[in-house]
């Protein structure tokens, strides 16, 4: 019989995640287990635990709870893994993946509902927020401004941890990235069911000459139920059953996909009066930056860049003789900003909001319609440009 408390609790733990999933979810027949256990009915448990790896074969942490369960009717048992069936290592990494499953509140979702909604057009039908501290990726259904919880999953990310900097350092990056489609190709075991690209590196990225490429969310080997929290070269894994549930989100091109070390217990110590506060000086200064060129009042709206700023990675100096020359030729100016999307950009000491939105203007020298993106940070003056350009 178990007569650890600490055991027993971890387990317990289990009954709070998923609650949204269906019945087929393994982790509903891992309820089950957790309730027989909570009652000593050992044997109940392990007819659950079997009904479980009937399921899902390869779902490794079945097996180990089933060796407790047996060590249990002969023993009392300490920790999980007492039977010691595998070698250590993986023992610790499925302590790890078991950690992670259970760090996650499962009303932890709605600090990113409040965090976010005010910021999505209503063109981007989806937001994927990655949490890499809590192995979590979560799906929301955005609707009129308002982001709706949709799901939420297990991950896997770089050997490494996180903030990817160099090709092959076999970290995951931190910002903000958008999908691009499935990779159409076939691809080895490793990769699962299918992969997806990220846009990485991105405008950022370049800024920063952060080198590397290919980071995908993609699946697990077929022989493999769920790989251990930091397993890896960069890209996000999810279990197979888990990717396919997402693949209709996952195929679309320029869905927002946060990937965040700002865990949900961070964005939850949060001030939301000074956020609000943050949204309303940051949404009034994009208004201001965006009349100051309507008006053709060129230094107005200089001031809005910092003095290192690059347009599509032209130089300050380069772009503003540019710029200058335009102004001083322009009669007239109609502009107009529509499906606008700004996400705090995570990962950085400095406050940072990228900003992506669609461009029509209208002068007496051209006409065009484009996609742009800019990358705005806080300093002492103020929000200020410090990137600008297509949105690719």
């Amino acid at each position: 019989m178990i007569n650890s408390k600490k055991y027993l609790c971890l387990c317990l733990l289990f009954l709070f995640i998923h609650l949204h999933a269906d019945e087929s979810n393994p982790e509903i027949l891992l309820k089950e287990i957790i309730e027989k256990i909570s009652e000593a009915n050992i044997d109940e448990a392990i007819e659950h635990v079997d009904e479980l790896i009937k399921a899902e074969p390869s779902f490794k942490i079945a097996y180990v709870i089933k060796g407790d369960l047996l060590m249990a009717k002969q023993s009392s048992l300490k920790y999980f893994g007492s039977e010691n069936f595998i070698n250590s290592n993986e023992i610790n990494d499925l302590k790890l993946e078991l950690n992670k499953r259970l760090q996650v509140d499962p009303s932890a979702h709605e600090v990113i509902e409040q965090t976010y909604s005010y910021l999505i057009n209503d063109d981007t039908p989806y937001l994927i927020y990655i949490d890499v501290k809590n192995s979590r990726l979560f799906l929301f259904e955005n609707n009129l401004n308002s982001l709706t919880f949709h799901s939420d999953y297990y991950i896997s990310i770089g050997k490494n941890g996180f903030g990817k900097l160099t090709e092959g350092d076999k970290k995951t990056p931190l910002g903000v990235y958008f999908l691009k489609g499935e990779i159409d190709q076939n691809l080895p075991d490793k990769y699962g069911d299918a992969a997806f690209e990220l846009n990485y590196p991105n405008s950022y990225d370049q800024l920063n000459k952060h080198t590397g490429y290919g980071i995908w969310i993609h699946g697990v080997p077929s022989d493999t139920f769920s790989r251990a929290p930091y397993s890896s070269d960069g890209c996000i894994a999810l279990a197979n059953k888990d990717l396919n549930n997402l693949r209709f989100v996952l195929e679309k091109k320029n869905i927002p996909v946060i990937i965040s070390d700002q865990s949900l217990n961070d964005l939850a110590d949060n001030n939301n009066a000074e956020l609000d506060n943050e949204k309303k000086i940051f949404t009034e200064k994009f208004n201001s930056w965006s009349q100051s060129w309507r008006s053709i009042n060129f230094q107005e709206y200089l001031n809005h860049y910092s003095n290192d700023s690059t347009y599509d990675f032209k130089k300050y100096k380069q772009w503003v003789k540019h710029k200058k020359n335009v102004f001083e030729n322009t009669n007239f100016i109609n502009l107009s900003i529509s499906n606008l999307s700004i996400f705090d950009y995570p990962g950085q000491q400095e406050k940072i909001y990228f900003v992506k939105f669609e461009q029509t203007y209208e002068s007496n020298l051209v006409k065009s319609t484009m996609l742009k993106q800019q990358l705005w940070k806080q300093t002492e003056d103020g929000w200020k440009i410090f990137f600008e350009g297509r949105f690719h």
